[in-house]
């Protein structure tokens, strides 16, 4: 029986059916003993994929200590201050003081006896109009415009009538049956229309036709600047113009020029001879009427116009022999406050509290009612220096100081209305007077500015632990105490005491997350190099040094004292910071621990030491031997240092230098460049440091260290962490090389996992081959057999 069939993988599909042999488990035995070595190899791979991402959890845990290290290795950590002011209840508030990083702790009194005042320079006249007491009141210049309505004295009320306009009407009814919406042809006038024409309105052309409507029409003449309204009534089926200004002395002028609009409209007759019914314009009554009305009311009050400040006509006063009473709820008109009475004192005599009249401050200057006229319609000035033009027919009072006070001048412009004035402030206090000059004709002049005496602003005087009187011509003084802010705002009626300290909170911040994330490292770490007696919980990374020795190197500067630190602090231990106490249990000094009160009494008694301990920095320069560069030697001390590490000094023959510097703690790296002659210095290439020459310049590399011979605990752990984390630093080396031996073992077990599949297929081969011969042995013995039955069977 001859067998050849097989699986997809290359093995038989019927094994031993011919030999009796389980082939395919021959086969499976022989391959997994061949398959041993890669299981090996897979294990030894998973075993450092396991330590890559311990090492991996390490770095991690001290970039996150050393991102708390880098706080406390920050000098405004310890220098950041609070000022509290202690003062009396009527002082308060009158005094603040804030203190910069670093300033003196301690306390001082401060009195206060003048504060700063900024120069002013306020209009010398009337900068508008009083009011016209014989105009209309709608036309006098009070502000706001009086409205139309009624106002009421001791319970007696009078009346303001509105100012009408001018108005022309049809003469009678245009037709019984006419409507606005029908065309002229069809709308059934009493006068039939031409089939167009044109006609004038105050000598506007207006052109029409037959086929237009009355509402067309209306349209045409609104639209137009004949300064008139036309209107149709319904009811009365009249066409009227009413002109756009109100009071009196406004005229309208009508005629047709070609057809009979206005003649169909029943406004002029054939002849051209106007028949419309005009109605004359009225005026508002004006001050001078309103006075006489109430003089005549025989109210027992007199109501006169005084004069102003600038002894301008500009004031009403209502007079009687007892308390006058101004307005009720029932007033339509605005004329009371208008005039500024009612905010007047109660009392037998009540007067406008400002001027009627003024300037007005929102229209345009030609209709701003100045005093002084302006020369010339276009002009510029200058205030502090700062020049700004004007036109008179678009800018306002407004405008113009608006754009003064968002300008670099320095100064607030404002209006006061009670003074009818302007007033120019310096932003800064003190004696500086307010610089101003007409540049193109006379505005500073129209408004007063120009001739006025300007009020000279004064020092603030104050004086410190009862000290000599000093003065500062700004009320924010910041030149009394080194890093000390003082803002006045009030003298004061005794000395404030002003207390400055340290702010603790932040240290003992920054210091509590520095204990946590240390602790946290170091737990990590542990966990990872932990040994169990029983061989059955170590840490992954049990018996790796490295680790071990990181533990050993961070926990050092925790406990040794900081080199050249002398007094009650110099080590952590001494700010409350340490592994407990001495003779705490075995086992429990594994874990930082934290004495808050004891850091916060050493900043309040020696703040800088403190922040010493932390964050001192002395560094030394020196030139490492065998370099090939142009450097001879060096002297004196790298004053702009911060950080240790080293200087590469690349010289070129003709004396250029290019120094790059590489700090120890993995940052950034910084280079600067200069030059430098046979023979001579440099001394810019490194700040504070000499550097001398060689007799003949060479090409070639030199080697600057920069060291520490004093460094603070946060400094020295915080560059000792960025060693370790850096790019190409000892655990990412370490991770790196585990990564290499990964992509090695991995590329083995390809290797042998493809011998091992030639391996599989030649045994399949073979066995297969071998069922083949069996089988064809079997069926030739079964013929044999076969035959030899048959010939026994014939014998």
């Amino acid at each position: 029986m001859a067998i050849s069939g097989s699986s997809s993988s290359g093995r038989i599909t019927f094994g031993g059916l011919a030999s009796g042999l389980d082939t395919n488990s021959i086969i499976e035995q022989l391959m997994s003993v061949a398959q041993r070595p890669i299981t090996l190899a897979q294990r030894q791979r998973n075993t450092i994929e396991t330590k890559s991402a311990a090492i991996g959890k390490v770095a991690s845990a001290l970039s996150a200590l050393q991102t708390r290290v880098q706080t406390l290795n920050t000098t405004n950590t310890y220098r950041t201050r609070v000022a509290n002011v202690l003062a009396a209840t009527a002082d308060a508030n009158k005094v603040s003081v804030s203190a910069a990083p670093g300033a003196s702790v301690g306390g001082f009194t401060l009195n206060v006896t003048a504060l700063a005042t900024a120069t002013k320079a306020t209009s010398a006249q009337a900068a508008g109009s009083a009011v016209d007491v014989n105009a209309p009141l709608d036309q006098s210049g009070m502000s706001p415009t009086v409205s139309a309505g009624t106002f009421s004295i001791n319970g007696t009320a009078f009346t303001i009538d509105p100012a009408t306009a001018e108005a022309l009407t049809s003469a009678a009814s245009i037709g019984a049956t006419t409507t606005a919406a029908q065309t002229l042809s069809t709308a059934g006038l009493d006068i039939t229309p031409a089939a167009s024409g044109t006609f004038t309105v105050n000598g506007e052309t207006i052109t029409w036709a037959d086929s237009d409507t009355i509402n067309d029409v209306i349209g045409y003449i609104n639209a137009s600047a004949a300064g008139v309204t036309a209107s149709f009534d319904t009811n009365t089926k009249q066409f009227t113009l009413t002109h756009d200004t109100l009071g009196t002395g406004q005229v309208i002028t009508i005629a047709d020029t070609s057809g009979n609009f206005l003649e169909a409209m029943k406004l002029v007759n054939g002849g051209g001879g106007v028949i419309g019914t005009a109605t004359a314009g009225t005026d508002m009554p004006s001050l001078s009427d309103l006075v006489a009305d109430i003089n005549g009311a025989a109210l027992g009050v007199t109501a006169t116009v005084e004069n102003d400040a600038w002894a301008r006509p500009n004031l009403l006063q209502i007079a009687g022999a007892s308390p006058v009473q101004l307005g009720s709820a029932a007033d339509t008109s605005n004329f009371l406050r208008a005039a500024s009475l009612l905010s007047s004192p109660t009392g037998n005599t009540r007067i406008s509290q400002r001027g009627l009249g003024g300037l007005d401050i929102t229209s345009d200057l030609t209709d701003s009612r100045l005093s002084t006229a302006l020369t010339q319609a276009t002009g510029s000035f200058k205030v502090n220096g700062v020049s700004f033009d004007y036109d008179s027919a678009v800018d306002s009072i407004s405008n113009i100081i608006s754009r003064i006070n968002s300008s670099s001048a320095g100064v607030t412009a404002s209006y006061d209305p009670f003074a009818d004035g302007l007033t120019l402030t310096n932003n800064a206090t003190g004696a500086i007077a307010v610089g101003v000059e007409n540049v193109a004709g006379n505005f500073l002049t129209a408004v007063g500015i120009i001739g006025a005496t300007q009020s000279i602003g004064g020092n603030a005087a104050y004086s410190i632990d009862g000290g000599a009187t000093r003065y500062s011509t700004s009320n924010v003084i910041d030149d009394a105490l080194t890093g000390v802010t003082i803002t006045v705002r009030d003298t004061t009626s005794q000395a404030v005491k002003v207390d400055i300290s340290v702010q603790t909170q932040n240290v003992v911040d920054a210091v509590t997350q520095f204990v946590s994330s240390y602790n946290d490292a170091n737990k990590v770490m542990g966990d990872l190099t932990k040994y169990d007696p029983t061989g059955k919980a170590n840490g992954i990374l049990f018996g790796d040094g490295t680790v071990r020795q990181i533990q050993t190197n961070i926990r050092r500067p925790v406990t040794s004292a900081v080199a050249g630190m002398t007094g009650s602090i110099r080590s952590l231990s001494d700010v409350g910071i340490s592994f407990g106490a001495v003779g705490s249990a075995v086992g429990s000094t594994d874990t930082l621990v934290f004495d808050s009160a004891k850091l916060i009494a050493a900043l309040k008694s020696q703040p800088e030491a403190v922040a010493k301990l932390f964050t001192a920095f002395s560094p030394a320069a020196s030139l490492v031997a065998a370099g090939t560069g142009s450097i001879a030697s060096l002297s004196g001390t790298p004053t702009q240092a911060t950080k240790s590490g080293s200087y590469s000094v690349v010289s070129t023959g003709t004396g250029a230098l290019t120094a790059t510097f590489t700090p120890n703690d993995g940052s950034a790296a910084v280079t600067t460049s200069g030059n430098i002659t046979a023979g001579g210095t440099n001394t810019s290439l490194i700040p504070g440091v000499t550097l001398t020459g060689k007799p003949v310049l060479v090409a070639g590399t030199d080697t600057i260290a920069i060291t520490a011979t004093q460094q603070g605990f946060a400094k020295t752990l915080f560059e000792y962490i960025g060693v370790l984390t850096k790019t190409n630093g000892m655990l990412t080396a370490r991770t790196d090389e585990m990564s290499t031996t990964m992509k090695d073992i991995d590329e083995q077990i390809t290797k042998m996992q493809a011998r091992l599949d030639v391996r599989e297929q030649q045994l399949v081969k073979k066995f297969s081959q071998m069922e083949s011969t069996i089988a064809r042995m079997q069926s030739q013995q079964q013929a044999l057999t076969k035959m030899q039955a048959q010939t026994g069977g014939n014998g």
